[in-house]
């Protein structure tokens, strides 16, 4: 996200394309920034990674 706010920084001194180009890669890389950050908040482990700890009674086939 550190990368997005430069980029919005850079585009407050710039006109016509230079800005535009500043701004876009602003966007994507805040949006970016927060995919990446939201999808390590709230990360789902597999089976693999859960073990036993995650027993299920739906799962109770053993």
């Amino acid at each position: 996200m550190g990368l997005g706010f430069a980029c919005f920084l850079l585009s407050r001194g710039r006109d016509g394309f230079d800005q535009g180009l500043f701004q876009g890669a602003c966007v994507a890389l805040m949006v970016l920034g927060a995919y990446l950050l939201g999808s390590a908040t709230f990360r789902r482990g597999t089976s693999d990674e859960l073990g036993d700890d995650a027993w299920l009674p739906s799962r109770d086939g053993r």
